[in-house]
């Protein structure tokens, strides 16, 4: 189905991930709303943008957040056409994922809040105006440690991950016959700022363990969220894409 080019939004989008993925879709015209709790660095990211784009900060947990979003981008820009559920957060004790002993039920919470909850509110939020609409793209952004064992991660970060494969399926049987596709890509070890903040022993594990030989890079993981976005994805719906260098083979 062919179709004009609709809005993307990207949660997350100041940095990793979001910042390749929303600098991507720009390139290739589509019209981009950016959302990060952190001011400065979706400016950075806007600033480097070539195309239509909005700005939109907001702590994603907040129950408003879906909403609040909704009613600026589409003053700004329109209707939303690509939801990527990008956000997520990965808590770390000395380079490191806490324990399930370590764990407690704020850090719990949290974790679910931000990588689980939020995807489920702007996913409630931003379905109805795809379906009015015949097409709708979503893809939501879980792990490598959704998928298997991790080196680093903790009990809440992997089950919070492991859900959103569930919720995704959930989505796509729900609403393909709306036209709207929902995927999930589950990403390994990506150099930047998560690279950074884990032990640099447990890195030097990681990259012992992947075929390839070398951490990947955010603008990859970017390559293949925006294949899922765009015309020809239309017969792939409820699918998890593993990009880990072969660490993870299934």
């Amino acid at each position: 189905m062919s179709t004009p080019s609709p809005t993307a939004l990207v949660t997350g989008a100041g940095n990793g991930i979001g910042r390749a993925l929303a600098l991507r879709l720009g390139r290739a015209g589509r019209p981009v709303a950016l959302v990060d709790r952190d001011a400065a660095a979706l400016a950075a990211v806007a600033a480097e943008m070539s195309g239509p784009c909005c700005q939109v900060v907001a702590d994603v947990c907040a129950a408003d957040a879906a909403a609040r979003t909704r009613e600026t981008v589409e003053a700004q820009l329109g209707p939303v056409g690509i939801l990527v559920n990008n956000a997520g957060i990965a808590p770390k004790l000395n380079g490191k994922g806490a324990g399930l002993l370590q764990t407690t039920d704020a850090m719990w919470d949290e974790v679910m809040a931000v990588n689980l909850r939020a995807m489920f509110r702007f996913t409630r939020e931003f379905v109805p105006p795809m379906q009015a609409r015949g097409w709708g793209r979503i893809v939501n952004v879980s792990s490598l440690g959704g998928r298997t064992r991790s080196l680093i991660a903790g009990p809440g970060y992997m089950a919070s991950k492991a859900a959103v494969l569930g919720l995704t399926r959930s989505i796509a049987s729900e609403f393909a016959a709306d036209g709207i596709t929902a995927n999930s890509v589950a990403p390994g070890r990506i150099g930047g700022r998560l690279e950074e903040a884990t032990d640099a022993r447990i890195n030097q594990q990681y990259l012992a363990a992947i075929p390839v030989g070398r951490f990947g890079q955010a603008d990859e993981v970017a390559a293949l969220i925006e294949y899922l976005t765009g015309e020809h994805s239309g017969f792939i719906t409820g699918a998890v894409f593993d990009i880990n260098g072969g660490f993870f083979m299934a």
